[in-house]
């Protein structure tokens, strides 16, 4: 599978007034559900089919590991083929008025073990969770990593926040991982024995802007998430757009010839595609969203 890092900024300067709204560290006590077998908790975190790796951890006595693996104990409470197989999952979910969301920057360390074609997934979102429930929540940024190979030492990621172009208020910050994308955001099997290790997981929140050097276009893209079209804007003139699937597979490819343009993804399936915008002078900028 091709790999696939996108967004990773350099930043040329970071103001020393921050805060940090989540810390990842992995020390502390992670307690199993004594209801729910392979569901862990610990300071703030939650998901299952995780567990503290000790025997090689990142950085001090214990990391957080994510397995996909066929497990007996969720075959007996949920009731599923004996045959299931399930990715790790990890999240941590803050519900707080978050101020300067556009300057948050999600960083962590990561280890990752590959089988069979799957990737690993992690992602930090900003949310206006407005009135009425899940149902009219909307995303004003987000960012992600999908790793897609094998990592011979450990990686680090930092991630700066890309607004979707949707106006809100910013009361809710989700991050989480998952150690297969098959299987949770498609239909395929998930890979048994992928295996993502994170450690010193940090989501600051820098008091000033940041200053990207690596921004060289003016992109806005809405809705997202979406459930018809998407729309497109840009500071020039586009000459194509493709949307892809997280393994590289061409689902659209749309000639625009213009500074602004929509695209129709009401034949997509539910889940994670990747758009690629391409201007007339030959500059990309790609980026996920959701297909409700």
């Amino acid at each position: 599978m091709k790999k696939i890092l996108l967004s990773l900024s350099v930043f040329a300067s970071l103001t020393l007034s921050a805060q940090t709204l989540v810390n990842g560290d992995f020390e502390s006590t992670m307690t199993e559900s004594s209801q729910l077998p392979g569901f862990f908790t610990t300071a703030g975190w939650g998901g299952w089919l995780f567990a503290p790796e000790t025997s090689s951890p990142i950085t001090g006595t214990q990391s957080v590991k994510l397995e996909t693996k066929v497990d007996a104990g969720l075959h007996a409470f949920l009731g599923w083929d004996v045959n299931q197989t399930y990715c790790g999952y990890l999240s941590q979910s803050i519900r707080q008025t978050i101020p300067t969301p556009q300057n948050v920057v999600l960083d962590f360390d990561y280890r990752y073990i590959k089988t069979g074609m799957d990737s690993a997934y992690v992602q930090v979102t900003i949310i206006d969770t407005m009135v009425a429930g899940n149902e009219d929540d909307i995303t004003l940024f987000f960012n992600y990593i999908l790793v897609g190979e094998s990592t011979t030492g450990l990686g680090h990621a930092t991630l700066e926040m890309i607004p979707t172009g949707v106006a809100g208020t910013a009361n809710r910050l989700v991050v989480y991982a998952v150690s297969s994308i098959d299987g949770w955001f498609n239909d395929m099997t998930p890979s048994v024995g992928s295996t993502l290790t994170l450690d010193n997981v940090v989501i600051t929140n820098y008091a000033a802007s940041i200053d990207n050097t690596e921004k060289e276009m003016s992109v806005k893209v809405y809705p997202i998430p979406t459930n018809n079209e998407l729309n497109f804007e840009l500071d020039k003139e586009i000459l194509s757009i493709q949307i892809t699937t997280l393994d590289g597979k061409t689902v659209i490819n749309q000639n625009v010839n213009a500074f602004n343009g929509v695209v129709n993804v009401t034949s997509l399936e539910t889940g994670v595609y990747i758009y690629t915008i391409i201007s007339k002078d030959g500059e990309k900028f790609s980026n996920s969203f959701m297909k409700n």
